[in-house]
Parts: structure tokens; C-alpha cells; sequence
């Protein structure tokens, strides 16, 4: 053990504490944590701050918020979030936070801690209008997901459900910094941003007290938030995909028994060709070279992983699942696809099938203990499983000096349950790297 080396000044400090301690005084806190960094340091225990490796990781929408380890496709963290996540779910770029739709409201994970740092309502405090159509007053339930690439803006799509078909849908936009709503800027259902973050696409369908719009696709400047442009009379598009060279936008509309993609000049704003595609597609997606679309569908009893060749408009390879497959992820090499599996009359439980591209064959299938609705895939600075924050004992966001004792209590062979915010070594311990994080965290703050 790492401690039987540490001197017995040091080795004794964890049965003093409580007396050696002032807790009214801060600065001699702060000047405790400095010289139980520079022991460790002097002592030879502790090198350069430690920090925790980033994964790829996929984030579920389930009863909780389920992280998966993509590299070995276990579940690595289950977060409460809202009431239930049945929404959507998108991670910023960077993968520092994931939003989360639950009902009335997002909720925002902070990723290195794996916990719910703010609750952003997505709320209309009094009725208005947009045009002729009114706008009901009262929480929308939160639909697809957009932020700008530099990360500092999401794009929202909320809906008020009067009784189907009737319903009002709103485009919000939130300042990631502040997590508040800044505006609101028209009716709209879908949502995507062009690669250089320029414009914001998205569908509108007017469904008002039975009376029915035809959809369109709506161009919106996002230095703005004003529509310059709109492509009127289109089938309704469940998923929108902008194209990382800027070259198309692709819609996805789901019909039955046969679906639709559809192809968007967005120079031009006019349709430039379609793809039929076989059963009620459920979700798409297009390689980071556009040559390859991905789509989900569903067709009667057996769902399907399709992909289509996009330059010559042909399928080039189709999975077979049991199960209804509701939406998926890429990684971000494109080399997996990560499948939500509802049941159906041949799957009893839902799970999530993971998906080699290369070789179209089903790798293994992870059981979720809820439905899943949402997933998305990000690299995260801090892995898949990262701790709440290292050293806080109570859970209260903060580290302090008797924190860091109970830490080094620890490792020299104290209950490991008197603190389970720290890392463990091979041997039980409490481990130096997590000591100094914690010693980080309590001198910087966590998170």
C-alpha cells in the first residue's frame, strides 16, 4: 500500500483532523490543501495532475439516461434525469454536456460528473402568435436537437399537444452558456444546422384544430434567426441530415407501406431527386462524405439497418432485427451503428444492437431495462463512467480539507465506505491520482 511509504506526520493527520482544523477559517483551508499537495509531490507520490482518459460514448434516452463504453459495449453509468427521458437527446460538440428531453422541459448533464447541472423548461409564459396562427401558453414537450458547431447555441424543437391531430410546434433557441431560452423563432417540428453553421434547416407543418398545412422546408440565417428561404408542398420529414460538405440536405419521410428520402439543393432550395425505400423508415442518417445513407425502417414484423448508395440512388446492403427499431447512432468512424430495439411479437425485452458496418453483421446486443428512445454518440473528455466530482463525499459539488483527509484516511486502511467519491487502486486503496484530483477539485472547483 501506498501508504505504509507516506511519513508518520502524514500517516497520523487522519485521526487529528477533526481537532487540527478550523472550520471558520477558509484561507487556512485553502493553505492545507496546497501543503498536502506538496507533500504528496515531495514524498515522490504524485506527479503532473492526472486526468481521466475521454471515450466515445453512446447516450441512451431510456427511464434514466444509460451511457454505453463503445469499446466494449457495456453499460457504464445510469443517471436520473426529469421524470423520464422519453425524448430526444443530443451531447454539445466537445461532449461536455448532453441535453435531455423529459416532459415539459430539458435537462442538462454535465458529462465529466455524470450529473444533471440545470433544468431549462421549455415553456410559452403567455399566449401569442406567429402569423395568423395563435401560440398556445404552457410547456412544450421537446423534440430534435440542433446546436451551432461552435457549441454556444441549441436549436429545439417543442410541441403542444391539443389532441391529435390538432397541435402547435415551436423552434426554440438557447443560449448554451446561460441554459435559457432566448426566443422563439417560428413553427417548426424537425430541426438540423448546415455544417458551417450558417443555416438552420427545418420542417413546418401547420396542424391546427384539424386544419392541416401541407409541410415545408424552411431556410433559416442563424446569425438572425430570420427564414430566408422556404420549399413549399414536401411530404412530411421525420429526420432532416445536412450533408458535411454543404452540398444537399437529405429529408427523411416515413410512409407506409413504402418511405421517401429526399434530396435538398440548399443553394438552389429546390428538390433535386428522391430514393424509395421499403417499409416505414424510422430514422436516417448520411456519411461524413456523403456517398453512404444509413436508415432505419420497420416493415410489418421485421426491422431493418439499410444503406443506400446516394450517388447512383441503389441499396448496397440491408440487416435484418427483431425488434422495432426506433433510432440509431454512428460512431464517429462510421465503422458501428448503435440500433434502439423496441419490442414487438418477436423481441420480448428492448435492448440495443450493435451493428459492423463493414462486414453487415449484427456484433452483439446490449439489454436495456426500459424502452429507449433517444441515442446519440460523442466523444467525452472524461469517459463513459467519469465520477460525480473526485473527493465529494456529501455530494454537494464542492471538496473540502476533511474530504481530502477522509481520502488519505483511506488509503491508509480506513473504511473505504466512510467516502465513495474517490478511485480505487489495485490493491482496495484509494489511489495518489485520485488524490490529487481531488486536491484539484477542491483548490479549482469541481466540474
Amino acid at each position: 500500500m501506498w501508504a505504509d511509504n507516506l511519513p508518520a506526520t502524514m500517516q497520523s493527520r487522519s485521526a487529528t483532523s477533526d481537532s487540527a482544523l478550523d472550520p471558520h477559517s477558509r484561507d487556512r483551508s485553502h493553505d492545507r490543501l496546497i501543503a498536502l499537495g506538496v507533500l504528496l509531490f515531495a514524498t515522490g507520490f504524485v506527479g503532473p495532475r492526472s486526468t481521466l482518459a475521454s471515450q466515445e460514448c453512446a447516450y441512451v434516452a431510456s427511464d434514466t439516461l444509460v451511457t454505453i463504453e463503445t469499446t466494449s459495449n457495456s453499460i457504464a453509468a445510469s443517471v436520473p434525469v426529469g421524470q423520464y427521458a422519453a425524448g430526444p437527446v443530443a451531447l454539445t460538440p466537445g461532449g461536455s454536456l448532453a441535453f435531455v428531453g423529459t416532459e415539459g422541459q430539458l435537462d442538462v448533464l454535465d458529462t465529466q460528473r455524470n450529473r444533471v447541472v440545470a433544468t431549462i423548461p421549455l415553456t410559452v409564459d403567455s399566449p401569442g402568435s406567429i402569423g395568423s396562427l395563435p401560440i398556445p401558453f404552457g410547456p412544450y414537450n421537446p423534440g430534435p436537437i440542433a446546436f451551432l458547431p461552435d457549441g454556444t447555441t441549441a436549436y429545439v424543437t417543442g410541441t403542444y399537444e391539443f389532441g391529435a391531430p390538432a397541435r402547435a410546434a415551436l423552434l426554440f433557441v438557447i443560449d448554451v452558456a446561460t441554459r435559457r431560452i432566448v426566443r422563439t423563432v417560428t413553427q417548426a417540428e424537425n430541426a438540423a444546422i448546415s455544417a458551417d453553421g450558417r443555416i438552420v434547416y427545418a420542417v413546418r407543418r401547420d396542424v391546427w384544430l384539424q386544419a392541416t398545412e401541407p409541410p415545408r422546408l424552411l431556410f433559416i440565417d442563424a446569425a438572425t434567426d430570420n427564414i430566408a428561404g422556404v420549399l413549399p408542398t414536401l411530404p412530411y420529414a421525420r429526420k432532416i441530415v445536412a450533408t458535411a460538405d454543404g452540398r444537399a440536405v437529405y429529408l427523411g419521410s416515413t410512409g407506409h407501406p413504402d418511405s421517401q428520402i429526399i434530396r435538398v439543393d440548399p443553394s438552389t432550395r429546390t428538390v433535386t431527386g428522391s430514393i424509395d425505400i421499403a417499409g416505414e423508415l424510422t430514422d436516417l442518417s448520411v456519411s461524413g462524405d456523403a456517398a453512404v445513407a444509413y436508415a432505419t425502417t420497420y416493415n410489418t414484423d421485421v426491422g431493418y439497418f439499410v444503406l443506400l448508395d446516394l450517388s447512383n440512388h441503389t441499396e448496397i446492403g440491408r440487416i435484418a432485427f427483431e425488434g422495432v427499431p426506433d433510432a440509431f447512432a454512428m460512431t464517429s468512424d462510421q465503422a458501428r451503428a448503435y440500433i434502439l430495439l423496441r419490442p414487438d411479437i418477436h423481441r420480448r425485452e428492448p435492448a440495443v444492437g450493435v451493428v459492423d458496418v463493414a462486414t453487415r453483421a449484427v456484433i452483439t446486443m446490449i439489454p436495456l431495462r426500459a424502452w429507449g428512445w433517444a441515442i446519440d454518440i460523442a466523444t467525452v473528455p472524461y469517459g463513459c463512467s467519469a465520477p460525480l466530482c473526485e473527493g465529494d463525499c456529501d455530494d454537494n459539488g464542492q471538496v473540502t480539507v476533511d474530504e481530502i483527509l477522509a481520502g488519505v484516511a483511506i488509503g491508509l486502511g480506513g473504511p473505504p465506505d466512510s467516502c465513495a467519491a474517490y478511485a480505487e487502486d489495485d490493491g482496495g486503496a484509494v489511489s495518489i491520482a485520485a488524490l490529487v484530483r481531488a486536491i484539484n477539485n477542491a483548490l479549482k472547483g469541481c466540474g
